[in-house]
């Protein structure tokens, strides 16, 4: 069976992926799904830098082997030995090619009163 994949317009975007190491909690509990869980910058240099609550976390941006491509299931009607079935169908949200690794153990924050 063949799947087919489209693009849905003459461009896609390009999205990062971020990786953290170890886990990542909240003081809250719950889950993070949708919340804003910090601040993404970088240094004149270039590094990215990850600022969750009172701790720095020091990346570098890294480019992938082999790119991602970001897909959304649609379903597709089609019209079959008069028989009614849905075949999956698949459209290029986006593309990922960089992502940025944050190796180190955060660093926390001191500011001088």
């Amino acid at each position: 069976m063949q799947i087919p994949i489209r693009m849905t317009g003459d461009r896609i975007d390009e999205w990062v992926i971020i990786e953290l190491q170890g886990a990542l909690e909240s003081s809250l509990g719950g889950d993070l799904s949708g919340k804003e869980i910090g601040t993404l910058s970088y240094t004149k240099e270039g590094a990215p830098v990850l600022i969750v609550g009172h701790h720095a976390l020091f990346g570098k941006e890294v480019v992938l082997d082999k790119p991602l491509g970001v897909l959304v299931k649609k379903q597709q009607q089609q019209q079959q030995e008069s028989q009614e079935q849905c075949a999956p169908a698949f459209d290029i949200v986006a593309s990922v090619k960089r992502k940025i690794v944050f190796k180190s153990r955060p660093r926390p924050i001191v500011t001088q009163k």
